[in-house]
């Protein structure tokens, strides 16, 4: 339906975000004629690291390239000039930018400057620009000055990262000034902004009362008021957001779910992000290779475009090894039958048509050869980095913890599950001290074990070196206990004893330099017994409830908040201003977040029939040990 399309649209970011930057590097025209790309200059961009890394995940060389951006360069690098050619600044709106911007006027580098702020410049700050310019006299030459509303970075249509380092600990540190905290609360009001303002649809805001979240919400309503009231339109606006398909934009703290920071992961997105250290969908990864042989590695880009990744990015790691065994076993047939496509015409009388066939068959196998290609690129990619997982998880020992932490996550151990934890928390052989530390805060959040015997395995952990400051701040946080319930388990509980174990013991027989056709078909052979029971996370179960207008006691008392209303204070106590569910929503934490909570709202959202559009924001993707870090930053003693 018309209106079921408008809802998609709303929701995609990514989409919205590359056609942004697109009319920037069009130098601001609010349409490109494609017949007419030959007639454009030659143009230069220059970034700083910040909006570099907001580009690297949409854009690609090629299509710099296809827009006439001949060089793209670091801002704080050194440049030569190059007379004659526009240059496209895009940049964060800081003092150290504007001065260097100031330099290259005064240095004559390019012919004209094109500026572009990432988010919105204070009146203080282009003052400064206008000083330096003028003092370089090059007031002439500066074509733009525009705030894009950039500054958050699109890592799927459906997940943005604002790039807020230790946002955490940086809300939540006791020593922390009200300036400091203003400020960061500044810096994220400005990128969810950035964010509201690229989907185009003004949301209602919901957020649970008192702490960040609040603040948050507010300062973010506010700004959206003031933005109304100014008589502007809506940036990104399209003109079709009618009362009914407004988005609901709701805003979480981190402290709503402390645990799901701290599992480990077992579907291929978190597991790339974890163990080989996924930035920006960008990993490197070992080459397999025969033993004695120099050891080489390859850096992969997990595109959009990649079909295999799109359909297994959140698939449990067996299941993707199955998928790759089945694309190898897809491709393989398709080149036997274009090998022997030839038999059955040779075998003709016919001379003639025996030739044409030939040809045909030829031309055809021509054809596909370059998409064949491409598949098999894909796949031996998706093969290298499942084998590079694979070794990362037996050297770690991440199935027994993965399996453990099931239990944990089932709340209903039974005495072999209890031991086995024990087991895992107490031994040195299995994982380093930081996985079993993030064990032991997974038991104290969800199991509630006695102070005694917290106390020993706490101290059976610092005989090993751990540092248990996460776990001490835990216990300053008893509060976020009570708003914990019962997680909701779809199928029955996997066993504890050894279930995730046995599919890796083939490592032994293949060793590391195994061929991928035996990675894959061994996996295949158990993924049936290794598939973790599903659940929906405390954040998906208040997403649920306000996206259907349900009463839960995980929402009692949150916000509604209207920018439409122009007043000071929230709109209601309830959700007077909306009847009816809500297809869209952007649910953002404050505090950081994890592929792994993404996963889990998308997990509900397909389960709608495609009903339900989630996009997930987050402060900055955090890794289990990131989190650690930040926890430890905030007890000051273990």
């Amino acid at each position: 339906s018309a209106s079921a399309a408008k809802s998609r649209m709303a929701a995609a970011v990514r989409a919205r975000q590359t056609e942004a930057l697109g009319r920037m590097l069009d130098l601001n025209r609010s349409s490109a004629d494609p017949s007419a790309a030959w007639q454009d200059p030659w143009k230069i961009l220059i970034y700083d690291r910040a909006c570099q890394d907001i580009i690297s995940p949409l854009l690609r060389v090629g299509d710099l390239r296809q827009r006439g951006i001949t060089l793209h360069l670091l801002i704080e690098s050194e440049r030569d000039a190059v007379p004659d050619v526009p240059a496209i600044y895009f940049v964060m709106p800081t003092a150290e930018n504007v001065r260097l911007i100031g330099e290259d006027c005064s240095r004559r580098l390019y012919d004209t400057y094109h500026i572009n702020f990432a988010s919105p410049a204070p009146r203080a700050l282009l003052e400064e620009l206008a000083d330096v310019t003028l003092r370089a006299e090059a007031v002439s030459q500066i074509a733009q000055v525009v705030d894009q509303h950039l500054g958050f970075i699109s890592l799927e249509a459906d997940l943005v990262d604002l790039n807020i380092k230790s946002s955490f600990v940086r809300l939540n540190d006791p020593k922390a000034s009200d300036t400091a905290i203003e400020a960061m609360l500044e810096s994220i009001v400005t990128s969810l902004f950035s964010v509201v303002a690229t989907l185009g649809a003004l949301p209602i805001v919901r957020c649970p009362r008192g702490g960040a979240a609040q603040m948050a919400a507010e300062l973010l309503v506010r700004r959206l008021r003031e933005h109304l009231k100014s008589g502007a339109p809506f940036l990104g606006d399209s003109g079709s957001s009618a009362a009914f398909q407004r988005p609901v934009l709701i805003v979480l703290e981190r402290s709503a779910d402390m645990a799901i920071m701290l599992q480990h992961p077992w579907s291929y997105r978190a597991l790339c992000h974890e163990l080989l250290g996924m930035r920006l969908n960008r990993l490197t990864c070992p080459e397999e290779v025969e033993q004695g042989a120099s050891r080489k590695t390859h850096t992969y880009s997990l595109e959009s475009g990649d079909a295999f990744w799109q359909a297994q990015a959140g698939a449990p790691f067996p299941a993707v090894a199955e998928a790759v065994d089945s694309a190898l076993q897809a491709y393989r047939a398709e080149i036997e039958s274009i090998n022997s496509g030839g038999s059955a015409a040779a075998a003709a009388d016919d001379i003639d048509a025996t030739l044409n066939e030939s040809t045909k068959q030829l031309q055809s196998a021509m054809s596909a050869l370059p998409e064949l290609r491409e598949r098999k690129r894909k796949i031996d990619m998706h093969t290298n980095i499942a084998t590079a997982l694979l070794h990362q998880i037996k050297t770690s020992a991440l199935d027994a913890f993965v399996g453990a932490e099931e239990a944990v996550l089932a709340r209903s151990l039974s005495a072999p599950d209890k031991g086995m934890v024990e087991q895992l928390l107490t031994g040195a052989e299995q994982g380093s001290v930081d996985d079993r530390l993030r064990l032991l805060c997974l038991y104290y959040l969800h199991c509630s074990p006695s102070a005694a015997e917290l106390a020993k395995l706490s101290d059976a952990l610092k005989a090993q070196g751990a540092d248990t400051r996460p776990l001490a701040y835990l216990k300053t946080m008893a509060a976020f206990q009570s708003k914990m319930s019962t997680a909701r388990v779809d199928g029955v509980k996997a066993s504890g004893s050894g279930v995730f174990s046995s599919v890796f013991n083939f490592a032994d027989k293949v060793g590391v330099g195994g061929s991928a056709r035996s990675l894959t078909s061994t996996l295949a052979a158990n993924v049936k017994q290794l598939l973790p029971a599903r659940r929906e996370s405390p954040v998906t179960r208040i997403v649920s409830a306000i996206m259907d207008q349900r009463q839960s006691p995980e929402t009692d008392g949150f916000l509604t908040l209207d920018p439409k209303l122009m007043s000071d204070g929230p709109a209601a106590d309830g959700s007077a201003t909306r009847r009816g569910p809500f297809r869209d929503a952007v649910v953002a934490t404050v505090g950081g977040g994890s592929y792994l909570e993404y996963q889990n709202l998308q997990d509900y959202a397909q389960q709608s029939g495609g009903s339900k559009n989630i996009v997930y924001v987050c402060t900055e993707l955090l890794t289990g040990i990131d989190f650690l870090a930040q926890l430890s930053q905030l007890s000051p003693s273990p």
